[in-house]
């Protein structure tokens, strides 16, 4: 099956709660996120105060040194920290990141498989603490903490 790429409307995103809208792209109803394809990784899991992705980086995220770029796995953790957030928001809210640190333990190289797992550590009304880790043959590559705002 070929997954579609893009993003829903506004209205049909608001229409739906965040673990809605989260599962519809792990399903395939709604479509893969842009920017998750052109680096290499999917949405896998969608589940309360959690979200997975698996993936690997390409040859197109490499720095000038050959490694790859730092960029890459600040996005993967990012997108991680934000599905779990996304899971557990109501219809009609979203979020943005405010902040985020991450640790990078261990190179990967394009081609070698990852996972990224995101949590929610903390939900309040306006503010969410997340985190996640990408791991290769289980190993932490990278880690993350972020904070986030939460749109009404």
């Amino acid at each position: 099956m070929t997954r579609p790429i893009g993003t829903l409307a506004p209205e049909e995103r608001a229409a739906m709660s965040g673990l809605d809208f989260m599962r519809a792209v792990v399903d395939g109803t709604a479509p893969q996120v842009p920017m998750h394809v052109h680096l290499g990784f999917t949405l896998v899991r969608a589940d309360p105060g959690l979200a997975g992705f698996v993936g690997a980086a390409t040859e197109e995220c490499l720095n000038p040194m050959g490694g790859v770029h730092g960029g890459w796995y600040a996005s993967l953790l990012d997108s991680a920290m934000g599905c779990a957030l996304m899971t557990t928001l109501p219809q009609g809210t979203s979020f943005t990141t405010l902040e985020f640190k991450l640790n990078m333990m261990r190179a990967v190289r394009p081609g070698d498989p990852v996972t990224a797992e995101g949590r929610v550590i903390h939900g309040g009304r306006r503010t969410a603490v997340v985190a996640a880790e990408i791991t290769a043959e289980g190993r932490t590559v990278a880690a993350a903490t972020g904070t986030c705002l939460i749109l009404s």
